[in-house]
């Protein structure tokens, strides 16, 4: 029988995988979260609900007046305005990381509204409980780092969790 943690990483590998397929077509999901994951008994996962999915490229049909996606899972710099990126779907990636660490919807204890959002974009960050794997906890953390460009990429995530079976 595999461990939590086991199955975990079993998990965030296949989001991974899937990402890294995502953005070999050099697209992007632009709406990660947990709802959006589909996993079967052998833990192979697919993402689903491709319905803003498109070409990381492609801003002509950007509305800036609006932000699609589901607020604890969506980027500071989106919050802020900018374009979704393959960091900002990483970043959604790191909070997928500390529901399944958790077992918790990310912020359950508070308004999904403006004030978490401008605390997001400000740098706030979800409390890691303490017995959670360093590996685990490090790349948590460099998935939702303030600064798109310091994520690592999907395909980086996928070959720091390969080693598990």
């Amino acid at each position: 029988m595999k461990t939590a943690i086991c199955t975990n990483t079993l998990i965030i590998r296949g989001i991974a995988k899937s990402l890294k397929e995502i953005y070999f077509e050099r697209k992007t999901h632009r709406n990660l979260h947990g709802g959006n994951l589909l996993i079967d008994d052998e833990m192979d996962v697919r993402i689903s609900d491709m319905g803003i999915y498109g070409p990381s490229y492609n801003l002509e049909n950007r509305n800036l007046n609006q932000i699609y996606g589901v607020l604890p899972y969506i980027a500071p710099e989106v919050l802020r305005g900018k374009n979704y990126t393959a960091a900002s779907d990483i970043y959604s990636f790191g909070i997928i990381m500390y529901t399944l660490a958790t077992g918790k919807k990310p912020w359950y204890n508070r308004a999904h509204n403006i004030g978490l959002a401008k605390n997001i974009c400000d740098g706030e960050r979800l409390k890691i409980p303490e017995d959670t794997p360093k590996f685990y906890v490090k790349l948590m953390q460099q998935c939702w780092d303030n600064e798109p460009g310091i994520r690592p990429t999907a395909s980086y995530l996928y070959e720091r969790l390969n080693w598990i079976n």
